[in-house]
């Protein structure tokens, strides 16, 4: 690769991070309608996937992960009045990330956006559930990740 491609490669990197991450700001749920953004099931899990593609992030790295978010769901049952026996294990997916980050030195640039992802997103659970709308917070994450697996391919490991 010419020193020329990887700054370009570098810069599509900053500016799909920068994509992959304005459910931050505006959240998951369109204001004027109510329901998911569609920006947010398009554009922004697709630069959420490019992201953890230029990372070399692999199947089973993310999948790990999503089948963890996956098992809380399942407990969940779309019963809301699951939700506080669920809230806790939402918080411990924060400390999951940081043990696989820091556990091997290979993972740093592989799971640096995944341990974003997964920070912010409980951040953001966090925040709606004190307005309580952590259920359907926790709810739309769990879409939003599905639809980034679905963008993402990675390679097999």
């Amino acid at each position: 690769m010419r020193p020329n491609n990887i700054e370009e490669e570098k810069q599509k990197f900053e500016k799909n991070l920068k994509e992959a991450f304005i459910f931050d700001e505006k959240g998951y749920i369109d204001i004027e309608t109510g329901f998911l953004r569609e920006n947010l099931l398009t554009n922004e899990a697709i630069a959420l996937a490019e992201c953890f593609r230029y990372e070399n992030l692999t199947n089973s790295q993310i999948r790990n992960f999503f089948n963890e978010v996956k098992a809380i769901r399942n407990i969940l049952d779309n019963k809301e009045e699951n939700w506080n026996k669920v809230y806790p294990m939402t918080l411990m997916l924060k400390s999951k990330i940081n043990y696989k980050y820091n556990r091997n030195k290979d993972s740093e640039k592989k799971l640096k956006t995944l341990k974003k992802f997964i920070e912010k997103s409980v951040d953001k659970i966090i925040e709606e559930n004190k307005k309580n709308n952590g259920y359907e917070t926790f709810k739309n994450f769990v879409i939003y990740f599905e639809v980034t697996m679905g963008f993402a391919k990675l390679k097999n490991n």
